[in-house]
């Protein structure tokens, strides 16, 4: 019975090692992070407001066992949200964290109402992050149709570095 006992606690050891470990490499990843954040993007990206010439909606990356009720909940924010269907395999598209993403299609978005829109997609349980890089970039780039680019800059300073 002892022994039993001496392994659980080293199993646990292990465990909590592992977690250690996992949070100083998360630190060390945060450390080395760019203190800058620039979109590149295609010309159907490129608009004044949001939805305007972009037609499939914004992502947003759902817990599976949630997505549901998530569902549920963008409809009654006059949403129309669908679940993304992989193309060449069954099912839903699985996102690197094991989760769904939603596209939903709000229509038109003016850009000073993005903000709140982002802020109410994350308060909904189930939903992990959006798409919408609200004040993160400093710098957008944009390939044209006709092949050129375009660069449009962020109109005050983002991204600060933390402490």
């Amino acid at each position: 019975m002892w022994q039993w006992m001496v392994l659980m606690k080293l199993m646990m050891l292990s465990i909590a090692s592992r977690e250690e470990a996992l949070a100083k490499h998360r630190r060390r990843l945060l450390l080395k992070m760019p203190t800058s954040f620039i979109v590149i993007a295609d010309f159907r990206k490129k608009s004044s407001r949001l939805g305007q010439q972009w037609k499939k909606g914004v992502p947003a990356e759902v817990i599976p066992m949630a997505y549901k009720a998530v569902m549920l909940r963008l409809e009654k924010m006059n949403g129309k949200p669908t679940l993304r269907m992989a193309v060449k395999k069954a099912g839903p598209v699985i996102t690197d964290n094991g989760n769904f993403v939603i596209d939903v299609d709000f229509g038109e978005i003016p850009v000073e109402k993005v903000k709140e829109i982002n802020n109410q997609l994350l308060q909904i349980a189930g939903v992990v992050e959006t798409g919408l890089f609200v004040e993160m970039a400093q710098m957008a780039y944009f390939g044209e149709e006709d092949g050129s680019i375009s660069c449009r800059k962020a109109k005050k300073q983002l991204m600060k570095r933390l402490p």
